[in-house]
């Protein structure tokens, strides 16, 4: 910021005059979040069009979106204690137990967001597992789901 600032004697001036009013957000760094920003709506989208009011589902995705997909609708983090946030699971065993204990409370859907999509190459057994018996209702650059009530094909 100080090299511009050196290099360029008006911008220099314009901002001892207005030092709160100036803007200095690069337009790459704007159209990352405008970016950023789309793609958040668009998996808002995509999670919508799986699910009913009434659905519970799990949304891995370290915890960055859950409120904004709530939407009223029951959303809980994974891994997950007293409706908390608790972390990346340590084993496949634990992400395999914690999913069949929420299924178990009424959860139909698991949601994998993007920034989450590691789970899946990270806990092979756990992707293999929900791979080999649920549908997976959705996968694109955004989500994967897996519908919990219905049997792999």
């Amino acid at each position: 910021r100080n090299s511009h600032l050196e290099a360029s004697s008006s911008l220099k001036n314009e901002i001892l005059r207005h030092p709160l009013s100036l803007s200095l957000v690069h337009p790459k760094a704007y159209l990352e979040v405008v970016e950023w920003n789309h793609r958040i709506h668009q998996m808002a989208r995509d999670i919508s069009s799986l699910l009913t009011p009434d659905d519970t589902f799990i949304l891995v995705d370290e915890d960055q979106f859950r409120e904004l997909m709530a939407a009223g609708r029951r959303v809980r983090p994974f891994l997950e204690r007293d409706g908390q946030y608790w972390g990346a699971p340590p084993d496949d065993d634990t992400a395999i137990s914690e999913l069949e204990r929420m299924r178990a409370l009424g959860t139909r859907f698991v949601i994998f967001a993007w920034p989450a999509f590691w789970w899946l190459e990270h806990y092979r057994g756990f992707h293999n597992y929900l791979r080999s018996r649920f549908q997976c209702a959705l996968q694109n650059d955004r989500v994967i789901a897996f519908n919990l009530s219905l049997p792999s094909h």
